[in-house]
């Protein structure tokens, strides 16, 4: 029996974002111009992301895991859009003048082959090993030099704490307890007939022709149904479904959100109650410096995108090999 791994969606973001964080020996992408023996799975600026190298980055976030073919093109779709955005993001530093120069980069190489002589071993024998070339080589230490530099330059002191002051509740351990009405997907009613009815109960409660608690008994198809919808105590990292605690932190207590999609079904979430926390931007600074460095990242790409053509070919993800 095959045991299929079951790998949320806050594991499959923390998965990509460790390979884009630690990984860095991996080769990024092909920088040559296309060649039709190389097949792409998409091409930024007209330099090709191979899926050669795509297939090397995904064995190395997924491992051994045994996944279903739904999870393992979920993981397949966001990795690769997070290669484009690499792409981007080392487009912006180049076009800013922050990425690593020339002198650099042969300063950097020179470090390696140091290196290598220590284990004898050849720059040759290190390309062959790692499957890289001259080009490649340049890109993957220009993204080690520049990415960091460019991370030093914003991620201080100053910006933790103004980011912190942004987002409080999320790392302060502000919790919130809510309440919530589940519609559950079924072969007869599909997202959009669930959002409708939704939206309509929603209504009914704003006119006050029924209570939340009232909606929530009568029509939720969750186990807190009896509890008219409450569901306790979360916070900003648990343990309800991303989009679920989005929609509880955004809300004023009393009142109630838009209907929201989960993998559970279509909700609707009040919030009823708020319990302030009292942790520091110096307590939070490991996830601060996290969620910064991935607001960087995101941030930099889209100010690349309108300076740069992205074309995706549909090789990728590739279909699973069908067992015996």
């Amino acid at each position: 029996m095959i045991f299929h791994a079951h790998v949320p969606r806050p594991l499959l973001k923390l998965l990509l974002i460790l390979s884009f964080l630690a990984l860095p020996s991996i080769s990024l992408t092909h920088l040559s111009a296309a060649d039709p023996q190389q097949p792409a799975a998409a091409l930024v600026d007209g330099k090709p992301i191979l899926v050669s190298q795509l297939q090397q980055e995904f064995q190395s976030i997924t491992g051994k895991l045994t996944l279903t073919e739904k999870t393992r093109n979920q993981i397949a779709k966001e990795l690769l859009e997070q290669v484009i955005q690499r792409r981007l993001v080392m487009a912006y530093l180049q076009r800013t003048g922050q990425a690593a120069s020339r002198a650099d980069l042969l300063v950097a190489r020179e470090k390696l082959a140091q290196r290598l002589a220590l284990e004898k071993k050849s720059l040759e024998e290190y390309l062959l090993e790692r499957k890289l070339n001259e080009q490649q080589l340049d890109f993957q230490l220009s993204w080690q030099l520049g990415w960091p530099r460019f991370l030093n330059k914003y991620v201080t002191d100053d910006n933790l704490q103004r980011y912190f002051d942004q987002h409080r509740e999320q790392f302060d351990g502000t919790e919130r307890r809510v309440a919530h009405i589940l519609l559950k997907v079924t072969d007869k009613d599909g997202v959009e007939q669930l959002l409708a009815r939704q939206v309509s109960l929603r209504q009914q409660i704003s006119k006050g022709d029924m209570t939340f608690t009232q909606a929530a008994m009568e029509h939720s198809q969750s186990p807190s149904a009896k509890q008219g919808g409450d569901i306790g105590w979360i916070n900003w990292h648990g343990p309800m479904p991303r989009a679920f605690t989005d929609a509880a932190f955004a809300t004023e207590p009393g009142t109630v959100s838009q209907p929201v999609q989960s993998k559970f079904g279509v909700h609707l979430v009040k919030c009823m109650e708020i319990k302030k926390g009292a942790g520091s931007w110096q307590e939070a600074r490991d996830p601060l410096r996290n969620a910064i460095v991935r607001y960087l990242f995101s941030w930099a790409a889209d100010q690349q995108r309108e300076h740069s053509v992205i074309k995706r070919t549909g090789l990728w993800p590739q279909k699973a090999p069908r067992e015996p």
